[in-house]
């Protein structure tokens, strides 16, 4: 997920991320061509299934549920399945270690609304879309949210796919 940029000695003088490579894509839609117009479900972007945990899940079994599915984000639910925040191994770091016990006892929603409260990099609980969002709108949202995964929602707000930056960058290079 990271390019070293390397100078004529072999020296490594930066780092590419794809969270860089989709900046300079949004940078660039409007030469991108007609390919950001399309929608979500005409591009058949994203993928099943969308991982999810209640609210009510105390955070480190939702830590748990990521490592045991080998991913490492997962969307939060309501008791009606609407999707009310996301939380990522990305998270971790905003963990007191004084009270590394306590912060992952906490349930997955007041976790999740004592990062926003802390007034982090998040900037929204869960930035979705939906399948009639055209890939420009994904590009542009997940660019200036710096969010690595969009969730695709239903009219219910129920999380139905998942996108990555790896989803995008993949259908465009294709």
């Amino acid at each position: 997920q990271r390019c070293p940029i390397i100078d004529g000695q072999g020296k490594i003088v930066g780092i590419i991320t794809q969270a860089d490579v989709l900046d300079f894509i949004n940078q660039q839609i409007n030469n991108i061509g007609s390919i950001v117009n399309n929608t979500v479900a005409q591009l058949k972007l994203g993928t099943k299934p969308v991982i999810t945990v209640n609210r009510d899940v105390r955070t480190v079994e939702a830590y748990k549920q990521m490592h045991d599915s080998k991913i490492s984000g997962l969307g939060i639910v309501d008791d009606s399945g609407a999707l009310i925040g996301n939380l990522s191994t990305r998270d971790l770091k905003y963990i007191d270690p004084d009270h590394i016990y306590a912060g992952l006892s906490l349930t997955t929603a007041l976790f999740n609304e004592r990062i926003r409260d802390a007034d982090i990099d998040e900037r929204s609980p869960a930035i979705s879309c939906t399948e009639a969002t055209d890939l420009g709108t994904v590009i542009t949202k997940m660019s200036v949210n710096r969010i690595h995964r969009m969730y695709v929602c239903n009219s219910d707000f129920n999380p139905t796919l998942i996108i990555s930056m790896r989803d995008v960058l993949k259908l465009l290079i294709a």
